[in-house]
């Protein structure tokens, strides 16, 4: 069980944009700047609460009945002493045979979303999510994307092979994978941007990178992207010529695995977390802080809460930044990674969803922290593999949010409060 420590003000907003909160029958409605958090004092996982569902004071299990959450098949209901958080309502199973290593949503403007999701090759599949204001889902097969290597590129060294065979050791073709407007953006290995124009089909390569790229954003149309050694480029798309052209370069010198943005007032800074967090001012593209990380911890994710960041390490800790850089809560490390964070307005306030490489989706109540719930999915690899776990967690809608995992399926689950 966690235990943290530290206070923090969460402050003004809630979650980034990036969280797919909006308008539409998908998405939660923006909530006003000024709802901000009274200081809630230390903040640690409360190890258990009343039951949930009113018929026995005695402590709740918060491990998520799987019965209930996979299944939707608990035979004790509301009497059930295990918590019913949430439920899965679709399972899509066997996407990629070597497990799924990435997806990302895009909002279409007849408010269903496009999903797209990739595995260990260069090839990206696609569907179209439906939803009504009754909560359900119909899913539908779109035209699938292949990524066009580059001549020098070795496919044979990413064809999956089973335990220990090269799909693994060489890892995943496609590092990073966002949409960005009517572009589908993949980061490849290569340090090539592969770039889809959804409504045409066609698509380009950027060369910028000589490692892979792990993580790209967009700061008022200019799309940045950054490298596993730590380069940062910016990038813009000129009309006239419909190419996407480097304008500026920084080197940060360390290992980098994402991005953020993030807004004080009229201070705008980008935050580029792995080895170290660096904290760059966007104005002159400098960096104008470094925080230096305990020894064997490493940022793999970001999520942006009010005016605060909160990073995810892989040595399982949770840790929470103010603006400037300040530490002011963290947890004690678990015994897997972080691999995926989400934020959504569920379970009566603000959560966040946490995904491990053990498969394990943990639910957590912001601003105090306190322990929802757990569930173990994902947790088995693909046949003749033991690699399993959660490899995202993307939120799609006021109630429902999907998982993706290196067992290769996705799973989508609504909220049951």
């Amino acid at each position: 069980m966690y235990r943290g420590r530290g206070s923090y003000n969460r402050g003004h907003g809630f979650f980034d944009s990036s969280s797919g909160q909006n308008d539409g029958v998908w998405y939660a409605p923006d909530m006003d700047d000024d709802q901000g958090y009274r200081n809630h004092g230390h903040m640690g996982y409360s190890s258990g609460y009343g039951n949930r569902h009113g018929h026995s004071n005695k402590p709740t299990n918060l491990t998520v009945c799987r019965h209930h959450a996979l299944l939707d098949k608990c035979r004790y209901g509301a009497k059930c002493a295990y918590s019913h958080l949430f439920k899965r309502v679709m399972n899509m199973m066997d996407i990629f045979r070597g497990g799924i290593c990435s997806c990302t949503v895009k909002r279409a403007s007849d408010q269903s979303l496009d999903l797209f999701a990739c595995g260990y090759g260069p090839s990206i599949k696609r569907w179209k999510l439906y939803g009504d204001a009754g909560g359900n889902i119909k899913l539908s097969s779109g035209s699938n994307l292949v990524i066009p290597m580059p001549e020098n590129y070795d496919s044979s060294a990413n064809r999956f092979g089973g335990r220990g065979g090269p799909g693994y050791n060489s890892g995943p073709v496609i590092h990073s994978l966002v949409c960005i407007e009517d572009f589908l953006f993949s980061g490849l290995k290569t340090g090539h941007i592969c770039v889809h124009h959804l409504p045409s089909g066609n698509s380009t390569m950027l060369d910028g990178h000589k490692h892979p790229v792990k993580s790209i954003t967009v700061i008022d149309g200019i799309v940045l992207s950054v490298c596993e050694s730590g380069k940062i480029n910016l990038w813009t798309f000129d009309n006239s010529t419909g190419a996407f052209n480097c304008v500026n370069s920084l080197l940060t010198e360390t290992r980098v695995n994402c991005l953020l943005e993030v807004k004080q007032d009229a201070a705008r800074t980008l935050w580029a977390g792995g080895s170290t967090i660096n904290i760059i001012e966007l104005g002159s593209l400098s960096i104008a802080k470094t925080i230096q990380l305990p020894h064997g911890a490493i940022v793999r994710c970001f999520k942006l809460y009010g005016n605060h960041v909160i990073a995810g390490f892989t040595d399982g800790s949770v840790r929470i930044y103010n603006h400037l850089g300040d530490e002011v809560f963290a947890t004690e490390g678990q015994r897997a990674a972080i691999t995926a964070l989400e934020g959504m307005e569920a379970a009566g306030g603000d959560s966040l969803l946490i995904g491990y490489k053990s498969g394990l989706l943990m639910a957590v109540q912001l601003p105090s922290f306190n322990l929802l719930g757990e569930l173990s999915c994902h947790f088995e690899g693909p046949k003749n593999s033991s690699k399993g776990g959660i490899s995202s967690v993307i939120s799609l809608g006021p109630k429902h949010f999907m998982t993706s995992g290196y067992d290769g399926n996705i799973s989508i689950f609504t909220w049951d409060t």
